[in-house]
């Protein structure tokens, strides 16, 4: 049997109670990640200003997110667009990243802190 025709056969199997039900624990649910985001936006910020990086001994922010966090280049960028944007930031010029999740295919704050592939933790870049 198809994903579709699955699809099909799932359909109308909850009652109006379950379905309700369904929908405010995935309403909660919405409502953390949102509250999540908005404090990993802050803490970035906060982070990002302080220039944590230095005092560290890795090269930029990019090195740092990679080895701390395990996180790639440009979702490093991206937790820096998103930290942008939640401030409201009116220098904010780019555009917020809609990429793919790697693993859903959907939009990427599924997993926002997808991992790099070629990042190692506690590899550091030599300070500068």
């Amino acid at each position: 049997m198809g994903e579709r025709d699955r699809h099909r056969e799932l359909a109308g199997s909850a009652s109006q109670a379950e379905a309700r039900r369904l929908t405010g624990e995935l309403r909660a649910a919405i409502e953390k990640v949102r509250s999540a985001v908005l404090v990993l936006a802050a803490r970035v910020r906060a982070a990002h200003r302080a220039r944590v990086w230095t005092p560290l001994g890795y090269g930029g922010w990019a090195a740092y997110a990679s080895a701390e966090f395990g996180v790639s280049r440009s979702t490093a960028y991206q937790l820096l667009d998103l930290a942008a944007a939640g401030r409201g930031d009116p220098g904010h010029r780019r555009p917020l990243p809609t990429p793919s999740c790697p693993t859903r295919g959907t939009a990427a704050w599924c997993c926002p802190l997808q991992r790099s592939s070629s990042s190692r933790a506690g590899s550091r870049s030599s300070p500068t």
